[in-house]
């Protein structure tokens, strides 16, 4: 299926990736981002970043080499001033095309409106293709307060108008696939890959823990919203609580403090000191050192309604969960059926009700731990170098 040489090819031109991402590792995009890259460059092609950067102050950009790509940041957003001169300016786009005299493609990575409408007018007039790199679909509900209502109308011409004119689609669900398939003619369903050479993923697991452990890793949502609802991990601790007086086990929250998740759920304040050190929050932690984490895990939950939103995604914590080879208990969203692990101990879940969730604890539960570990292994399945012939094909349709 992949290439047996990592030797990039003639070049062919330049692709230059344009987007929210921001290098080399800072969030899930610039993961996504960079890996299509490889794949990419490995083709033939000279492939440029036009993320973003926390570190850069002014709203300029500023060359910088990541893994032997370009990249060419403008700062990220810190005001709403800010933000909406992202939301409506093209002009450091533009300078960074016209940098390059050999551009063949476009990819914009989830671009807003303004500068997505511009952008295909831009590559209309000097004959570049534009290809959609479509990973969410948010579900920004209508209001009249200012900013709300700037999303609301961005989401709406982006997704309803201005994605059915681009020239290919790298969609990661069938849902977006599904919708845009009337109006794009070249579209690829392409999930987040990883390089599983890359150091990270080469860990042994040399847990000498007695009891089964547990982990989340992501970003559960709003701090500030009474649930941190994304990942439903309220109504996770709450599962745990409802065994931990029962069963030994020591569940490991990645992402988020005890003190911002008792913020945004003070209900939950006596569950989480009941079970005193059996859960343990660590707050955000470089992307190295939560893979790690998860390597030293048995199992990883992570719980999403079936909305749009979700639907239309596709859970990045679930492909490094996979790669690692630990078990996994989830919920059936998105197309994740198709890539779960066909083991004796991951359980996909039909819903998302805690009911569910907890008798899929209490079965892992039953599970012996050293057979566990003893028969654990990396699963390649989501690595870049398998989908190097898709790639090739919807490329050379375009």
């Amino acid at each position: 299926m992949g290439a047996s040489s990592e030797t990039m090819k003639e070049n062919k031109g330049t692709i230059v990736y344009i987007g929210g991402f921001e290098m080399p590792d800072k969030n899930a995009a610039a993961h996504r981002v960079l890996n299509n890259a490889k794949i990419l460059r490995q083709l033939g092609y000279n492939v440029v970043f036009c993320g973003v950067d926390k570190d850069h102050k002014p709203l300029v950009c500023k060359q910088k080499e990541i893994v032997g790509f370009e990249n060419w940041p403008s700062s990220y957003p810190t005001s709403a001033k800010a933000w909406i001169k992202q939301l409506l300016d093209f002009s450091y786009i533009k300078d960074i095309l016209e940098l390059y005299g050999d551009v063949k493609y476009v990819i914009g990575y989830n671009m807003h409106a303004i500068p997505l409408k511009k952008l295909l007018v831009y590559c209309r007039r000097h004959g570049i293709k534009v290809i959609s790199d479509l990973t969410e679909w948010y579900e920004n509900k209508f209001s009249f307060q200012p900013v709300k209502l700037l999303k609301y109308i961005d989401t709406a011409y982006v997704m309803q108008i201005l994605q059915k004119k681009v020239d290919g689609m790298i969609a990661i669900s069938p849902y977006l696939a599904s919708f845009y398939a009337r109006y794009v003619k070249n579209i690829i369903v392409l999930p987040p890959l990883v390089d599983i050479q890359e150091e990270k993923w080469n860990l042994t697991d040399n847990s000498s823990e007695s009891r089964i452990q547990f982990v989340y890793s992501g970003s559960p949502g709003n701090f500030s919203s009474y649930k941190c609802e994304k990942d439903k991990l309220r109504d996770i601790i709450e599962c745990f609580y409802s065994i931990y007086a029962e069963m030994d086990f020591h569940y490991t929250v990645i992402g988020i403090t005890k003190q911002q998740f008792l913020d945004a759920n003070p209900q939950s304040f006596e569950m989480v000191n009941a079970m005193g050190e059996k859960v343990s929050f660590w707050g955000k932690l470089p992307h190295n050192e939560s893979i790690k984490a998860l390597n030293s895990a048995d199992f990883c939950i992570f719980i999403r309604d079936k909305s749009r939103k979700n639907m239309a995604g596709f859970p990045t914590k679930f492909v490094e969960c996979v790669t690692s080879g630990i078990g996994i208990i989830a919920n059936d969203i998105s197309n994740i059926k198709e890539y779960f692990p066909a083991d004796d101990k991951s359980i996909l879940l039909s819903d998302s009700d805690t009911e569910s969730l907890s008798r899929a604890i209490r079965q892992v539960m039953t599970l012996d731990l050293q057979a566990l570990r003893s028969h654990r292994q990396r699963n390649s399945i989501f690595d870049y170098r398998k989908y190097f012939d898709e790639i090739e094909t919807f490329i050379n349709k375009i």
